[in-house]
């Protein structure tokens, strides 16, 4: 007879399943793993890509990966190189297209409105985590045309801040804008390399601290991690 699936495994952070994601369990979807398999042979053989420090990426729990963002590549160089089943945060314009939104979707992405402030997308950010997933979010929001680092906005640390113990990850993601700038449809044969940096924790909120100056100062340090990676 065959055997039962394994139960999802329980978490701390995780009070109950809301339904809304499926709880985390070992292992890698079929559809992913098959994804991912594809996308690191092409990144090998078309980009050269490279991995530094990957000891770096938690094997298991929950933790949210702070990438730059230069190119529509990074998405899935990062995603398939985590060796881990990942979720993430994509333009909400991008899960709405033809095909392209429902095999988006089945990949475990979640819906985010650009330049807006979602709570629902911060809700479910919240979800995924609590849930025992890693999850991929974009601080600066949107790709950077030049490879410079834009503007941190304060999304990651609203995730962060209701989720005491949860780590983020930061992720330099070098010279995909040069293999994939903005405007155009096929990647060119660049060098691309992606660096991992330690895991991290938000720092506690000082007193009379005001939100504004918290984020403000929780994405400073970001970028400061960013910049002792090689980020410009």
């Amino acid at each position: 007879m065959p055997s039962d699936p394994p139960a999802p495994v329980a978490h701390p952070l995780r009070p109950a399943a809301s339904g809304a994601v499926r709880p985390w369990r070992p292992g890698i979807a079929p559809l992913y793993r098959a994804t991912a398999a594809c996308i690191r042979l092409l990144a090998r053989l078309w980009l050269r890509f490279e991995v530094v420090h990957s000891e770096r990426i938690p094997a298991e729990g929950p933790v949210l990966v702070t990438p730059t963002h230069t190119s529509f590549l990074d998405p899935p160089l990062l995603g398939s190189h985590l060796e881990r089943e990942a979720h993430f945060m994509a333009r909400e314009g991008i899960l709405k297209a033809p095909l392209l939104g429902a095999f988006c979707a089945a990949l475990n992405a979640h819906a985010i409105r650009r330049g807006a402030s979602d709570r629902e997308a911060i809700r479910t950010c919240r979800e995924v985590l609590r849930a025992g997933w890693p999850l991929i979010f974009f601080p600066e929001g949107t790709r950077s045309p030049d490879g410079r680092l834009g503007r941190v906005q304060g999304g990651w640390v609203m995730v962060l801040e209701a989720l005491p113990g949860v780590p983020y990850l930061p992720v330099v993601i070098q010279d995909t804008w040069r293999a994939l700038p903005k405007g155009k449809f096929f990647p060119r044969p660049r060098k691309v390399r992606m660096i991992v940096g330690e895991p991290a924790h938000l720092p506690p909120r000082e007193a009379h601290e005001n939100a504004r100056a918290y984020n403000e100062r929780c994405c400073a340090t970001l970028e400061a991690q960013w910049r002792a990676l090689g980020a410009r």
